[in-house]
């Protein structure tokens, strides 16, 4: 009798489609997913980009300036980063170079698809081909 459900064309297409959209869920969790975020304030100009792998894994690196032309004061840094992510917080480890001098760090974000905050700081999701072009700029 089991054999004779299963034999249904109706069972075969469910099947099939059961199939179909469970590796279609596991390809989605296996393929990293890029994410940029940049801000523009009075006394920083930063960008980001974050990768988000397989599970909860996260990596990425952040590149930027301070400038405060009251001071005066203009320093560049970059960061990278790795850590994890769930439920809209990240736990992420910072290795920070800036001036000569390396930092490391243990910091909690809070992120969204429109905005990721850290330290306080709100960074916008964008293009990122704006923080590809930053980067570069920095590079130079």
């Amino acid at each position: 009798m089991m054999g004779q459900l299963f034999s249904t064309p109706a069972a075969i297409v469910l099947s099939v489609l059961a199939v179909t959209l469970f590796s279609s869920v596991t390809d989605a969790q296996s393929t990293p997913e890029r994410t940029c975020y940049f801000i523009e304030s009075e006394t920083l100009t930063s960008g980001m980009r974050m990768t988000f792998g397989d599970g909860y894994s996260l990596a990425g690196e952040t590149y930027g300036t301070i400038h405060d032309e009251e001071a005066p004061y203009f320093a560049f840094y970059r960061q990278s980063h790795e850590g994890s992510h769930f439920r809209g917080t990240m736990t992420v480890t910072t290795i920070t170079e800036i001036e000569h001098d390396t930092q490391i760090q243990q910091e909690i974000w809070q992120f969204s698809p429109v905005e990721l905050v850290r330290d306080g700081v709100q960074y916008r999701n964008t293009d990122c081909g704006k923080v590809d072009a930053l980067f570069a700029e920095l590079d130079g």
